[in-house]
């Protein structure tokens, strides 16, 4: 019997009623920015912002104010609703691997 249980990827109603302060995301930049990424160090903190290019809204990395890459995670969606409304996010570099670079967003 598949489609019974949740591992964050389905409907996402339950993982919705995450109170914005508790949301924490560990995931890895997407469509990492080679020029910016060489600058990292584990530890370092990036702001995780809004940037709509035409009529699409990604979430983004950004380090010194450049552009680190963007974020696609399972509650992604959570979290476009939570900056919305005002809540503000850090993205903290957990682990670097080539161009692989893993973070932790949780509230600022």
């Amino acid at each position: 019997m598949s489609g019974s249980g949740s591992n964050g990827f389905g409907g996402g109603f339950e993982r919705s009623t995450i109170s914005c302060e508790g949301l924490v995301l560990n995931t890895q930049i997407a469509s990492p920015q080679p020029a910016v990424i060489c600058q990292l160090s584990v530890n370092d903190i990036l702001q995780v912002d809004l940037q709509t290019v035409n009529t699409t809204t990604a979430i983004v990395l950004l380090f010194s104010k450049q552009i680190a890459g963007a974020v696609a995670a399972p509650d992604m969606q959570r979290l476009r609703e939570c900056i919305e409304g005002g809540a503000r996010y850090d993205a903290t570099v957990t682990a670097i691997s080539g161009a692989h670079v893993s973070i932790r967003i949780a509230a600022a």
